[in-house]
């Protein structure tokens, strides 16, 4: 990830990157799990689209989400803040 180096990067105790310049990184499957808990698997899909849009439009975020070989998190964090969005909801697609 050297195309992060002239950034602010903030890690979890994992190591993780969680935050980039003031925009916070949340993986899809956290989003799931804070917005439905554990019975994130069972929501129909069109449910969760229209939730996530609804939750993005709502706080602040914007939903990124790319094939794993496709997948930049410095795309998804340049669109949050080109939107003036506090947060990036990541996806490998």
């Amino acid at each position: 990830m050297s195309y992060l180096i002239d950034m602010d990067i903030v890690r979890n105790d994992a190591g993780e990157i969680c935050g980039i310049d003031g925009v916070r990184v949340m993986d899809i499957s956290e989003w799931m799990e804070l917005f439905y808990g554990k019975e994130g698997d069972e929501i129909p899909l069109e449910k969760t689209c229209n939730d996530l849009r609804e939750w993005c439009h709502k706080n602040k975020a914007v939903y990124y989400g790319a094939p794993k070989r496709n997948f930049f998190l410095r795309e998804g964090f340049e669109i949050a803040k080109k939107e003036g969005k506090s947060t990036v909801i990541v996806e490998y697609l």
